[in-house]
């Protein structure tokens, strides 16, 4: 679960360890599990008794049967079209047992089931905060960055000396800062540059022949999209591998990988609420590095840090 929220965008980037080479969802996640035992010796030891444990449980158990029904509701109308009577009769007469089951736990509430309504809130707030912190944050880079078309018109005009070689950056719209700064102050560009994006599909697996497609948007330069479920974890070597089968000829060898390294500043700017600033600023500063969650050559990037006002 807590890979798929960072595929989809909900959760910071996280150490995946993978247990087996042949079940691609047998994997560890050591911060997780770590968290869970330390939450769950604190439950034993504080509540003390099996009855408040029992309440505890009530309360999540019917929470999550009321959730369910909500959300299949979703599905049911959106992806599966299903006619609104149909709807009503089926997902109305469940509601009435889960709800139901759900209100009659609220008398537990004092007696432990407090806690897991409060933790759901916790880890709710974290989700959200770190959604709209990444939302918030693209717009202040593209506001600040230069975009694609800009650089592609001076690279044409001014014509800098190639250098053997692939410049990997990796977002669709504002060029990152270290490849402006070669550029500008080097004078030099490679060979060929290829703008990576990873998308993170509403599917489980992507099938392989799918995993990447690109195009060339003008002279050695390479726009190209790869597609993951979200319960697969991006590999930059299964991308470049991906890409050769397609026709681009990649080594992953020769290419430079140009990053950005954010320090985020809370500021009153309108976007999020101080405090979810901060809390997305300490999440932000605790996340996996991009070189090490795709798997990225260290030796092979580019960083160049830079302060954001958020």
């Amino acid at each position: 679960l807590t890979r798929q929220a960072i595929q989809l965008g909900f959760w910071p980037r996280s150490k995946i360890v993978h247990t087996s080479r042949e079940e691609i969802g047998q994997i560890y996640m050591p911060h997780v599990n770590w968290t869970l035992l330390a939450m769950i010796i604190w439950l034993v030891l504080s509540f003390g008794s099996s009855s408040r444990l029992a309440a505890a449980y009530g309360i999540s158990v019917s929470g999550c049967m009321v959730i369910t029904t909500i959300l299949l509701y979703v599905v049911a109308e959106r992806l599966w079209r299903w006619p609104k009577p149909i709807l009503f009769l089926v997902f109305g007469f469940l509601a009435v047992f889960d709800t139901a089951f759900f209100i009659s736990n609220f008398m537990k509430i004092r007696e432990g089931g407090w806690f897991p309504i409060c933790l759901a809130l916790f880890v709710f707030t974290l989700m959200t905060t770190w959604k709209r912190g990444r939302k918030v944050l693209a717009t202040r880079l593209r506001e600040s960055g230069i975009h694609f078309k800009d650089l592609i018109k001076w690279l044409t005009e001014q014509n800098p000396v190639r250098v053997p070689g692939t410049a990997m950056v990796g977002d669709p719209d504002t060029v990152p800062p270290a490849f402006v700064h070669n550029v500008k102050h080097n004078h030099v560009r490679h060979e060929r540059v290829v703008i990576l994006t990873v998308l993170t599909e509403e599917i489980p697996h992507v099938a392989s022949d799918a995993r990447v497609a690109f195009e060339e948007v003008c002279p050695e330069i390479f726009r190209i999209v790869a597609h993951y479920g979200f319960m697969e974890t991006p590999r930059m070597d299964d991308i470049v591998r991906a890409c050769t089968l397609k026709g681009l000829n990649l080594k992953l060898d020769d290419i430079t990988f140009f990053l950005g390294r954010e320090s985020l500043l809370a500021s009153p700017r309108p976007g999020m609420a101080i405090w979810r600033e901060h809390l997305f600023s300490f999440m932000s500063q605790n996340a996996q590095r991009a070189t090490t969650y795709f798997r990225i050559p260290p030796n092979q990037v580019i960083e160049v840090g830079m302060q954001i006002e958020i």
